[in-house]
Order: structure tokens, then sequence, then C-alpha cells
């Protein structure tokens, strides 16, 4: 696969890293990123992992300026977040949270507080799956979140996936703000002056009513779950199979 990569050596990656060589591993990942609509972790971890891998070894190559540096930086974090995407929904959660926590080690020494945020907020989302919520997880990430200079569609990612983790921990008052939040950030999407970041560009309306219907059906409180549900999935594309079974199981549980 390196081959593919202007400036990439696949046998040697000391001294070869350009902003080309960057803008194609973006690229490339932007492009795998979207077998995760359709196929399984199990399925797209080897290529993931092999972004993450490839980023590392450019990033511990050679010698860097500050810039490339902390494009290097960025680019692990992301591929590290996407491929233990993949690995927690494949099941193998101690894959999964060490590439969360190597991509969160990452971001902070690149100053990069999108991805920092990204990166506790995906951890506290595996906590849930193996029945431990983690709110301190989920507050820290919300942090990064407030920072200045953070997109504000990267902004939404971490509220979205915070309330849930919230909602779980019973906490209403902090899920509603959570809640709250992720919809002014969605709001200053329309007016900002960059595009979202491709890793977070998933969020949007449709999104939010989802987790907010599943927030609310997790507090018990089916006036608020069913319209946000039921909005959300006459909208929602069959071609996405597997979350719109998922999704509409919640609103079999609240009704």
């Amino acid at each position: 696969m390196a081959t593919a990569i202007p400036g990439v050596d696949p046998d040697n990656h000391r001294h070869q890293t350009t902003p080309d060589t960057i803008a194609s591993l973006r690229d490339r990942l932007k492009t795998l990123r979207k077998m995760d609509d359709y196929l399984g972790g199990r399925d797209t971890f080897s290529l993931y992992i092999d972004e993450a891998n490839m980023a590392a070894d450019l990033l511990h190559g050679g010698t860097h300026s500050t810039a490339t540096l902390q494009a290097l930086l960025s680019l692990y974090a992301e591929s590290a977040q996407q491929a233990g995407w993949a690995a927690f929904d494949a099941g193998w959660h101690d894959k999964a949270r060490a590439l969360f926590e190597r991509s969160h080690a990452a971001a902070i020494e690149g100053d990069h507080h999108d991805l920092a945020g990204n990166a506790l907020a995906l951890q506290s989302y595996q906590q849930l799956t193996i029945g431990d919520p983690d709110p301190d997880l989920t507050r820290r990430s919300l942090t990064h979140a407030r920072m200045p200079g953070v997109h504000p569609g990267v902004r939404a990612l971490p509220y979205d996936r915070g309330a849930w983790t919230l909602a779980r921990a019973g906490l209403v008052d902090e899920t509603t703000s959570a809640l709250g939040r992720a919809s002014s950030a969605l709001d200053a999407v329309e007016t900002a002056e960059e595009p979202t970041p491709d890793y977070a560009a998933w969020i949007d309306r449709d999104e939010l009513l989802i987790i907010t219907g599943r927030c609310w059906t997790e507090l018990r409180r089916p006036l608020r779950a069913v319209p946000a549900l039921e909005r959300a999935l006459s909208r929602f594309p069959n071609s996405a199979a597997r979350d719109k079974a998922l999704y509409s199981s919640w609103l079999g549980r609240v009704s």
C-alpha cells in the first residue's frame, strides 16, 4: 500500500515526509473511512491499522520541522482512532483501548485538542459497552471540545457521544446540557468558514436525534424519546442497515 503514496519508500521511511505525503495519506484515510458504513470492524481493522502504523513509521523515521511534526501527530492520532473504532466494533477491547490511548497521547503532544477530545469520547463510549460508564472521561473530553479553535462540527462529536454516557450514568441535567451544546455546535457549523474535518462530518441533525432518543429512552422519558427516534428513522437510509436496525430497536424498547 505504501507504494501508492508519493514520497514514501515502503522499505525505508526515513527523511521521506513531505506535505504531499501527508496530504495523500489523509485523502486515503478519508476514502477508507467510507468502508465503515458497510463493513464491520473485523473486515476493516487490518486496513486502518496499516494506516496508523505507516503514520507512526513516518513520525519516528527522521527529523521533522515543527509544522511537519504537528501534521504527523495529527495524522497518527486520527488513524489510530479509526483503527481503534474498528477494533472496538470487532469486540477487541484491549486493542481498541490501547489505540485510543496512543491517539490521545499523540494529540496532546501535537496540541490538537479536537482529536484529544475525540479520543477520550471514544474511550468513554467503549466503557459503556463493557458496562462501566465513566462520566469523568466524558467531562475530560468536553474540556478539550471547549478549547478555542476547535471546529464546531468536531465539538458536536464529544457532546453527542458524551450525552449517551451521561444518560447511562443517570445524570439528567448533564445529559440535557450536553444535548443542547451538541445542537448549538451543529448550528455553528452552518456559518463556519472551514468544512468539518472528515472524521467528524457524519454528525448531523439526524444523528443527534438518534442519540437524543436513546438518551431519553435510557432516562425513561418516552414522550421525548419517541418523536426524536421516529423523526430520525424516517429519514435514515436503508443502505445503513446495521445502524438502522440498532436504532429501531431503541424505538421498540421505549414503545
